[in-house]
């Protein structure tokens, strides 16, 4: 809105009416730029909470690795903050039987560290994997239970806050080689 004053300024009445409106349109200018600033606010805890919700709802989010008619196995990557040790990211696994019978699933693992395979040449039983599921059942895998539905990808805190970590590597690839499903 714009506001014309027809006034003489060097008429000393008209000093109220000059101060007036300088004081108005300070106000206005006040208002305009909180509201710029609130709107700015607003903008910005929106976008903080729909990010923090798309983390907290949307860490479910499962990638398909394997899928047939008898087993579906999935894999996503999740984070895990313990007490008595560094914090660690896992790759876990999802395992569903489809099947009406109970399955066993036998697989050799293969694992990249920094684009460097560290079991390739190996024929380690330390590497191969057994697990048994139910009918119609599925196996997660979590950060309490260290068994064959998770891999370590890396530590997630900082390196300084790690006494006697040198270098953090990641998890960059892996592989669930020579899979065999066995009906039981």
């Amino acid at each position: 809105m714009i506001i014309w004053v027809n006034a003489d300024l060097n008429d000393s009445s008209n000093d109220s009416l000059l101060y007036g409106f300088t004081f108005c349109k300070l106000s206005l200018c006040f208002i305009t730029l909180l509201r710029a600033t609130l709107a700015k606010y607003f903008l910005i805890i929106t976008l903080l909470l729909s990010s923090f919700l798309a983390t907290a709802f949307g860490g479910n989010n499962w990638e398909v690795y394997y899928e047939n008619t008898q087993v579906k196995i999935s894999f996503r990557h999740l984070q895990c903050d313990f007490e008595n040790q560094f914090d660690q990211e896992f790759v876990v696994f999802k395992i569903e039987n489809l099947t009406s019978q109970a399955i066993t699933l036998q697989w050799d693992t293969k694992i990249w560290y920094d684009e460097s395979c560290i079991n390739c040449e190996q024929d380690s039983p330390e590497f191969r994997n057994e697990i048994r599921i139910e009918s119609r059942k599925t196996l997660e895998g979590n950060c309490e239970e260290n068994n064959t539905l998770r891999l370590f990808s890396k530590f997630t805190e900082n390196l300084e806050d790690m006494p006697g970590v040198d270098k953090i590597t990641t998890l960059t690839k892996f592989e669930l080689e020579n899979l065999k499903i066995t009906d039981e």
